[in-house]
């Protein structure tokens, strides 16, 4: 399973122009150094004080499932929605000639409060309990599937 850097601060409110704690920043292959903006475990190494770190960033590592990097990338990625005739489709399957158009939002946000503090700047979150804990936006991904159906299973 990737591990998924995460956005812990911030405000949970519905307006979709800010970054929400629980947003998916980005996913990396199991094992990926991350940079010291982003890891605690990092910022400690290059020799930042454990008081000076932002503490705006996790590491969610789900270790027992089976998830693709593709998959898990795509679950940072901006929602999409269908255009046809200049009107927007949020959950429609896209046509031939419809244009597929970003949100300004991330698709999908991961609840935070599911997962079990691993150390400092690190999460844990069982792979039966990920798909309880996402979050999935109106919209399709890249490839014009229903987010609800990529990773949920929903």
């Amino acid at each position: 399973m990737p591990e998924l850097l995460v956005y812990a601060a911030g405000p949970v409110d519905r307006d979709p122009k800010l970054l929400r704690r629980g947003s998916i920043l980005r996913a990396e292959p199991t094992g990926f150094q991350w940079g010291k903006r982003e890891s605690f475990a990092a910022w400690r190494a290059a020799g930042g004080r454990p008081e000076d770190w932002h503490g705006k960033t996790v590491v969610v590592v789900v270790p027992d499932i089976d998830l693709s990097l593709e998959d898990a990338r795509s679950l940072a990625e901006p929602a999409y929605v269908v255009v046809r005739n200049g009107r927007e489709f949020p959950n429609v399957e896209p046509g031939r000639d419809d244009e597929l158009r970003p949100i300004a939002r991330r698709k999908v946000t991961l609840d935070l409060d599911a997962t079990t503090d691993a150390g400092p700047g690190v999460r844990l979150l069982s792979g039966p309990a990920l798909g309880r804990a996402l979050a999935a936006r109106p919209g399709l991904d890249r490839a014009g599937r229903n987010l609800g159906r990529l990773v949920l299973g929903r």
